[in-house]
């Protein structure tokens, strides 16, 4: 049994992490991005459900669920070897903690605008959109010839993978999801050792992630969602690069194997 501890990283480790997650995605594009379209046709095709309360929770929900198919993707590139389809399913266990996750973050930014709102200020749903990017959605979309509908569920899809980034920043469980996936520790231990690793490596990890996301979700909303195809599995290297220098203490991603690179589709033949 591996044991986890976490490791001090450089003041500009997750500017590395970025250009490493982006290295393996490179090593198997068509893997990423096949598995990324799907993702994103999943849940334009579950959005057309007709309740009200039920296209909030698929869009909320469904995005981060993709997130651990790309963990698992981007450590087989790194480790040069295939990977079935099959391994890139989320389990039941999986798919509880990712919702367990987001319920308590949302749960607490739901119960800050509640509070905002009883305070008195004004979160009308005109004023959550700026008018400009509005205006601008429009007009591309004409141009373009494509539903304004359509475009909108893109930048939805793209900003729901972020802000559940950013919860896991902010819960301080950054590194959990990959020590169980990965780790195959246990949630309490894993929840810990995460904890443990921004102790260490706050000021690092905060700063720069943040602002990693934040211009993540400034290129979805300037492309018009079409960066969103992106998002899922830049987010799922990012997690492994990051956990893979923190944990296992390599910085830099394993030299490529060209023999044993097969891709998704190949194994899954």
């Amino acid at each position: 049994m591996k044991l986890f501890e976490p490791r001090r990283v450089e003041a500009n480790a997750p500017w590395r992490w970025a250009r490493e997650a982006f290295g393996l995605i490179g090593r198997r594009p068509l893997s990423f991005g096949l598995l990324s379209v799907a993702l994103l046709a999943l849940f334009f095709a579950a959005f057309q459900v007709e309740q009200t309360l039920l296209r909030f929770l698929i869009a909320l929900l469904l995005p981060p669920l993709g997130i651990g198919s790309f963990l698992r993707l981007a450590e087989a590139a790194d480790q040069s070897r295939p990977v079935a389809l099959t391994e890139l399913l989320p389990t039941n266990g999986e798919a509880l903690r990712v919702v367990l996750i987001a319920a308590l973050g949302y749960g607490l930014i739901f119960a800050l605008i509640q509070a905002v709102s009883v305070s008195g200020l004004s979160m009308e749903p005109g004023t959550l959109a700026d008018e400009r990017w509005r205006n601008y959605a429009d007009a591309a979309a004409a141009m373009l010839g494509l539903p304004l509908a359509m475009i909108i569920k893109g930048v939805l899809f793209g900003t729901s993978l972020a802000a559940f980034s950013g919860l896991m920043l902010v819960l301080f469980v950054w590194f959990a999801l990959p020590l169980i996936q990965l780790g195959k520790l246990t949630s309490t231990m894993a929840l810990r050792l995460s904890w443990s690793a921004y102790r260490l490596n706050a000021h690092r990890i905060g700063l720069a992630s943040v602002a990693t996301l934040g211009a993540m979700v400034a290129v979805i909303l300037l492309t018009l969602g079409l960066a969103a195809v992106l998002a899922a599995p830049f987010i799922g290297a990012m997690l492994y690069v990051s956990y893979r220098e923190v944990f296992l203490g390599q910085a830099e991603n394993s030299p490529a194997q060209v023999q044993q690179q097969v891709g998704m589709a190949d194994s899954a033949a």
